[in-house]
């Protein structure tokens, strides 16, 4: 594999296969140029029909995609999908290439030309579609490529799929290691799924209508075995063998004293592998237009689901965690405390108490808030997983911290307001939630005492000059807006603006902590400054409509009344700009505007504004045709970001 760099011109040579043209239908037409299908971006060639202003593939079809300058500057991810339509559905035959590359090996000079070796993962997929589905027996191979050559097959997997289901035995091969196994009808994992190693039997997993029984390490020699779940009886639930079970496989090994048994299991690794290939050939698959997307194989488990009692202690705990964090982060990266801290060894010893807070005592916590998020928690018993987490079953409020000071290195016990014993073991998820608000209002304490500690002189000066800063902001937008509320009419938004930052003054006003008015009129001065922008935004963008509206009106001839009338064209396009997309950015800037969402509706109406400019010269019954489809103004917004030139 070599790349070939013109002097001067950075352009990478790609040989495009030829297309026979043969069989097509009078009416038929080819297209070939830049193409973008959602995240993908290149060159394509293919063979289309207009049916009713609809632009209809047919035929062979390739697309590739490839960036010279990506690769010289870090890795470039190029691709090759090539395959044929009928009647716009990817069906027969397709193979997918996926790259990751970097430079790699000498470079040369020949002809004019840089020629560059790479290394990296070269990832090929094949098999047929019917219906945008996988229906075939679908190959997957990767290779590891050193100095533009390949080096080591990393998999080689082989999947029988019916409409989209994978079905049947199947095999993953990496090195001298090969996973056999086999699914059911609907695909749900089934009997035996046997590694060997270098031809012998080196480990089995066994499944029983998707329940993952146990684990034989070396059946053969009659070695250990893992069990995993007894005949399940009880409530099950069919999930993804994915990312998710292994997490949960995991959980329920260490819940059994197994902790180390997934430590490099080649199962593991394989079906990893395996998964993260699939995804990037279903994205692929769907972006042509298929509907592939369908998990490879299923698994049974037994589900508890969460009570709505247990979803808000844990909607507590998280929301607890973050205070902690904002309020540590304050704390631990304030340049004025660490330089108090070197003479003042108190300072030291509540620093040093916040991270002992929370990295000690809500380390288990945060793992408890980890499983919950990956959404793992229903299928773990509660009370077991607790009883892992925190293995004496009880947490003390009261921690011992060590800190320095001019003496060396001190230890003192830390026991913040309402410290005490928290019974996680007996009272579950009560009590990791009081644990976790203990944590919060320790941190605060310390919070409030070190705001004492510091040099409130120094600190008073450096708010007063915030201050006058954000008095000159705050006039320069409200002068702004007063000389145009009243002018622009209400829909634009422009009192909402208004509203929102007087009440972020007032929310201002009403902080007294040094410690918090530094940093609360920091950001007050960045939500000014996005306001301000915004505002602009909202004044320019009548002006922005008719330009808009101008730019897809032409003038014609009516032959009838002997007069020049205006047509808009690319209706479909423009109406969903006008009527879908211009009044769901104005709802948003009406309804729920915030600090945090300001800048990003500037941003996204500015943006939109060129987008449409560029898409009046250019190709677009691809994308209007999709338009015809969708209503949602987010969908709207999915098309015209995936139809932009990267």
């Amino acid at each position: 594999m070599k790349i070939a760099i013109r002097i001067g011109v950075l352009c990478l040579l790609i040989a495009l296969d030829p297309i026979s043209l043969a069989g097509q239908q009078r009416d038929s037409s080819t297209f070939s140029g830049s193409y973008t299908l959602g995240e993908f971006a290149g060159a394509a060639t293919y063979n289309y029909q207009l049916r009713r202003r609809d632009t209809v593939r047919q035929g062979p079809f390739t697309f590739r995609g490839a960036n010279a300058r990506a690769l010289l500057t870090g890795t470039d991810r190029p691709f090759t999908f090539t395959g044929q339509y009928v009647d716009d559905g990817p069906v027969g035959p397709w193979t997918f290439e996926f790259g990751m590359y970097g430079l790699g090996g000498p470079v040369a000079l020949r002809d004019g030309y840089y020629r560059v070796a790479v290394d990296g993962i070269r990832h090929q997929a094949t098999g047929r579609l019917l219906d945008g589905e996988p229906d075939s027996l679908w190959t997957q191979t990767i290779h590891r490529v050193v100095a533009s050559d390949t080096a080591e097959v990393l998999l080689r997997s082989a999947i029988n799929f019916t409409a989209g289901v994978a079905r049947q035995s199947f095999r993953l091969e990496s090195g001298a290691t090969v996973l056999l196994g086999r699914v059911q009808r609907d695909g749900v994992a089934e009997d035996a799924w046997t590694v060997y190693t270098d031809l012998e039997t080196a480990q089995q997993w066994t499944f029983d209508d998707g329940q993952l029984l146990h684990i034989v390490n070396e059946p053969e020699t009659r070695g250990d075995t893992v069990a995993v779940l007894p005949l399940l009886s009880g409530k099950t639930e069919l999930v993804d063998l994915d990312a998710r079970y292994l997490d949960w496989l995991s959980i329920q090994l260490a819940l059994q004293g197994e902790e180390r048994a997934l430590d490099g299991n080649p199962v593991i690794e394989l079906l990893t592998t395996n998964a993260e290939a699939y995804a990037r050939t279903f994205a692929a698959i769907r972006a042509l237009g298929g509907e592939a997307g369908r998990p490879l194989f299923r698994v049974r488990l037994p589900v508890d689901p969460l009570t709505r009692r247990e979803v808000a202690q844990l909607t507590s705990i998280d929301a607890d965690l973050r205070a902690v964090d904002t309020i540590s982060q304050a704390l631990l990266d304030n340049t004025a405390l660490s330089v108090v801290q070197n003479a003042d060894p108190e300072v030291a010893y509540l620093r040093a108490a916040v991270i002992a807070l929370r990295d000690s005592l809500l380390e288990p916590v945060r793992t408890l808030r980890n499983t919950y998020e990956r959404e793992v928690l229903p299928y773990v018993s509660r009370p077991a997983y607790l009883g892992y987490l925190w293995s004496g079953g009880v947490e003390d409020g009261e921690i011992l911290v060590t800190y320095p000071d001019a003496a060396g290195r001190q230890s003192r016990t830390f026991a913040g307001p309402g410290a005490g014993r928290f019974a996680i073991g007996e009272e579950g998820l009560p009590a990791v939630e009081a644990l976790t608000k203990y944590v919060l209002a320790s941190v605060d304490s310390i919070r409030v005492a070190l705001g004492q500690k510091s040099n409130t002189r120094e600190r008073r000066q450096a708010v007063t000059a915030l201050e006058e800063q954000l008095t000159r902001e705050y006039y320069l937008l409200d002068s702004l807006l007063e000389s145009h509320i009243g002018v622009l009419p209400e829909q634009f938004g422009l009192e909402s603006v208004q509203r929102l930052v007087k009440a972020e003054f007032q929310r201002y006003a009403a902080t007294k902590d040094v410690l918090e008015k530094g940093e609360a009129a920091q950001q007050l001065i960045r939500c000014v400054e996005d306001l301000d922008a915004l505002a602009l935004q909202l004044i320019r963008l009548p002006g922005q409509l008719e330009e808009v509206r101008a730019a897809y009106t032409d003038e014609v001839w009516n032959n009838f009344t002997a007069t020049v009338m205006e047509e808009v064209v690319k209706k479909r396009l423009y109406r969903a700009y006008e009527d879908r997309l211009i009044p769901y950015y104005l709802d948003r800037v009406r309804e729920g505007l915030t600090c945090d969402t300001a800048g990003a509706l500037q941003s996204a109406l500015e943006s939109l504004h060129r987008r449409m400019l560029a898409l009046r010269t250019a190709e677009t019954d691809a994308l209007e045709s999709r338009l015809r489809k969708v209503e949602k103004p987010t969908e709207i917004l999915e098309l015209l970001t995936a139809s932009e030139p990267q």
